[in-house]
């Protein structure tokens, strides 16, 4: 269990709050397998489409650029496609990077937290968990 205090705290600090809340990294966890299946639905959606390639290992990124080449995926479909893939990369790629200041903030907050903020990236984790799925949801049934 996490201590929240609701005192400034940044970096490293905010970072192992995260990795210690078993809330937040069981969330994170379901989100990862939950992009999992969305990167398998669209390679089903390209088998069923007779997209004839090798896609199976190939990041979510690839796939979507590969269903908007091929005018596979509708507008509204590649923005939420598109935007559920960036916030991904920030949780599950660049999290770390961006509380040593590697890399610029982008879509998650990195400044001026406090440990409280801990229950926002929690909401955050649930959030991502449940639009991958629903987008999972969706490419199953096209």
């Amino acid at each position: 269990m996490v201590n929240i205090k609701g005192i400034p705290t940044k970096g490293n600090d905010f970072y192992n709050l995260l990795l210690n809340s078993d809330e937040f990294t069981s969330e994170i966890g379901k989100a990862v397998l939950s992009f999992g299946r969305l990167e398998a639905e669209i390679i089903l959606y390209f088998d069923r489409k007779k997209v004839t390639s090798k896609f199976k290992g190939k990041p979510l990124g690839h796939l979507i650029t590969v269903g908007t080449n091929l005018q596979l995926f509708d507008d509204n479909l590649i923005q939420a496609l598109m935007h559920t893939k960036d916030q991904r990369n920030e949780f599950v790629h660049k999290i770390f990077s961006l509380f040593n200041n590697i890399e610029k903030e982008n879509l998650l907050p990195t400044n001026n937290l406090l440990d409280s903020d801990i229950q926002t990236f929690l909401e955050y984790a649930i959030t991502l968990k449940e639009n991958s799925a629903h987008l999972a949801e969706v490419i199953s049934q096209k």
